[in-house]
């Protein structure tokens, strides 16, 4: 059964490379909400893309 649905989830990752690089809007949400690499003490890998709060 587990060799089955690694398959799946391997046509599923290929369709959407294939489809366009850009995610579907639930991956993308499902990945801001579980991305917290503060917590284990490891590098904000994103911060290149976001500006400081400015009202401090």
């Amino acid at each position: 059964m587990i060799g089955r649905e690694r398959v799946d989830l391997d046509r599923k990752r290929f369709y959407r490379l294939r489809r366009s690089s850009v995610p579907p809007i639930g991956e993308r949400i499902d990945f801001c909400q579980d991305y917290r690499p503060w917590e284990n003490g490891e590098p904000l890998v994103y911060k290149t893309y976001f500006r400081e709060r400015s009202d401090k």
